[in-house]
Order: C-alpha cells, then sequence, then structure tokens
C-alpha cells in the first residue's frame, strides 16, 4: 500500500493540483485502520486513526495534544511520533526529551534522532560522544540509518579515531539493505581505495544501486565515468513522518528515512519528463533555485493513480526556509509544496 506523504501533488501543466484527501479519506486510512486493529487492538487503532487524520490535515496542535497521553502512559512509539511532530514545528527541546524516553525504552530510530540532535546541538548542547553512542547501539541493532551514520563517523573522524576499514564494514551493512547514501560512500571507498582494496568493479556496482535510487552523487560519478545511468526504481511506500503502531519502516527511494524539510515543485509520469521539467521550473525562477540540485522521488500509487516522480529541493534547516521559498514562489504564479524528507547526516 503507497502511503500519500502530502495530501495535494501539484504537477505541472495542469490546473491547479491534484487532490487526494478522498482517496485518503474512503481507501487509504480503512486500510490503515484495519492492519492497526489487528496489530493493536480497537483502541489503541482508534487513537492512531485520530492522529494521523490530524498529521494529514496540518494540525499539528491536535497531533500533539492527541499523543501527549499515549507518550506519557509510556508508549515507546508514541514518544517517538510526539518527538517526530514536535521536531517538524522546530522545538527541539521538547522533542529531545521525547526521543529519549524512546530510546531509553529501545527504540532503535529514537537513537538515531537523539544523536543527530547531539551532532547538531539542537534541542541540546552538542556532544559528540553521546552522538557517537547512540549511533553504535543503533547501529548493533541493524537499523540501516544507523549503520550508514556510525560509518560516516568513522570515515570522517566525528567523535571517534577515522577509520575507513570501519567505515566500509557498516557501510557495506547499510548498502545491503538499500541505504542508498550508504551505497554511494561505500562504492567511493572501492574507487579509491580506502578501507578496501580498490575494487572498480565494486565500486561501479554500488554507484549503480545508488543512482537507481536518484542518488545525485553516485549519478554524477557515473556520468563522470562515463557509464550508462540506470532507470529508477520505484519504491512501493514512502515512509511517513507519523508511522503506524507495529509498522515496518521502508526506505524512500533517495535515501533514509530521516527528518528534513523539502520544496516539492511538481510530480512528473516518468524520469525524463521530471527532468525536462526541472529545466523550465529552474529557468522560470532561476533568482530563486538556481542554487539547488534537485531531487527525484519516485513513488507509486497502485493500481489506480500509477507512479509518479516527485521533484524536490532541499533540505532546509527548518520548516521557516521551505515555507519562505514556497511563498515566492506562489507570488509568481508558480505552484509548489513544503514535504518531510530524508535528509542525509
Amino acid at each position: 500500500m503507497a502511503y500519500v506523504e502530502s495530501i495535494a501533488i501539484p504537477i505541472l501543466g495542469r490546473p491547479g493540483a491534484l487532490n487526494f484527501r478522498l482517496t485518503w479519506r474512503l481507501v487509504y486510512l480503512p486500510l490503515v485502520m484495519s492492519l492497526l486493529v489487528m496489530i493493536q487492538g480497537p483502541s489503541q487503532a482508534d487513537d492512531y486513526e485520530a492522529v494521523l487524520e490530524a498529521w494529514m490535515t496540518g494540525d499539528t496542535a491536535e497531533a500533539v495534544n492527541l499523543l501527549e497521553p499515549l507518550a506519557e502512559d509510556g508508549d515507546p512509539r508514541a514518544q517517538l511520533d510526539l518527538g517526530k511532530v514536535l521536531q517538524s514545528t522546530s522545538d527541539n527541546l521538547q522533542a529531545a526529551d521525547w526521543f529519549r524516553q524512546a530510546a531509553d525504552q529501545g527504540s532503535s530510530e529514537a537513537r538515531v534522532r537523539l544523536a543527530d540532535l547531539y551532532r547538531t546541538g539542537r534541542g541540546v548542547e552538542r556532544n559528540a560522544e553521546q552522538a557517537v553512542a547512540l549511533y553504535k547501539t543503533a547501529a548493533e541493532d541493524g537499523l540501516a540509518e544507523a549503520e550508514y551514520k556510525f560509518g560516516i563517523c568513522h570515515e570522517t573522524g566525528y567523535g571517534v579515531s577515522q577509520d575507513y576499514a570501519i567505515a566500509a564494514e557498516w557501510y557495506s551493512r547499510a548498502a545491503s539493505q538499500g541505504q542508498a547514501s550508504a551505497q554511494y560512500r561505500l562504492a567511493d571507498l572501492y574507487f579509491f581505495g580506502f578501507g578496501v582494496s580498490q575494487n572498480l568493479e565494486q565500486a561501479l556496482k554500488w554507484y549503480r544501486a545508488a543512482a537507481r535510487q536518484g542518488e545525485q552523487h553516485a549519478i554524477f560519478r557515473l556520468r563522470l565515468l562515463g557509464e550508462a545511468i540506470p532507470p529508477l526504481t520505484v519504491a512501493t511506500e514512502v515512509t511517513p513522518l507519523i508511522s503506524k503502531p507495529g509498522s515496518q519502516r521502508r526506505l524512500s527511494p533517495t535515501g533514509t528515512p530521516s527528518h528534513g524539510t523539502r520544496v516539492q515543485l511538481a510530480a512528473f509520469r516518468d524520469q525524463s519528463g521530471a527532468i525536462s521539467g526541472w529545466k523550465k521550473i529552474r529557468a522560470a525562477y532561476p533568482d530563486l533555485l538556481n542554487n539547488f540540485e534537485p531531487e527525484f522521488v519516485v513513488v507509486d500509487f497502485g493500481p489506480a493513480k500509477g507512479t509518479y516522480v516527485r521533484l524536490l529541493v532541499g533540505p532546509f534547516n527548518d520548516r521557516g526556509g521551505a515555507n519562505s521559498l514556497c511563498a515566492r514562489i506562489k507570488a509568481r504564479s508558480g505552484d509548489c509544496l513544503v514535504v518531510v524528507r530524508s535528509e542525509p547526516l
């Protein structure tokens, strides 16, 4: 089942925007709720029905009000989701507290999000030792995002001694789980012979794997090497900011499921249309978009709607920057949408 990350998806060349609100209410929401009843029982499913509805309609205050009682009752899923919602409003201080409580109960994702805050100094004081320890624990739990970020710590010497061989080991684990940024980093290590024996065949293998997921650095590398760019792989699900209790995390097509704010400029039926569309949109707003690199995300909305390639720019440090860019585009009769997407370390 595809998760509609944002309600309206603007499509270049068509008036207005496709509105999936009716589809969500009549098709996706009943399916989600039937799954929740099977997994969590009727009571918690009802709670999360209201949470998901509030989030999908952009009512973050209501989502917070609904999640707080569940989080205060000690539900680690609710604590994690409450932290995510608070973080989306830039309330990193409270977000850090809820991530910490969820992490103390064993949530690997909460550990990564808390580590990110320690690394960036948002909501907490910068602390490399704490960040690395949290990444390590989550990586040992097998979370691909944590394996990737723990690998970066070793590649760059952040909070640990620089060690390319250890970095390669953790990148390899994350890459094998489909983590696109780890695939690109691992390919670079093979290409340059850092921490592993130099191996062009292995480098190309992982560059291609990352490129199939739209990883722009990998695509650039392949072009420099004169290699063909493989077609994008269609993702069957995009990880939402608020996830269903008991659900499995799925990687989005361009990287790790982590926080980050982007502006969606349009959606297209295929990759070539998305690339052409980016050139046209950038040409229309050169003063606004020339400093951005595009991100292309393929999403499958099922048999009825088919697949779309979403054109995004970012990331922004906070929602305010994304809102500002989108407002300036709309002021010139353009169309756009602020969305939450994955963000590399």
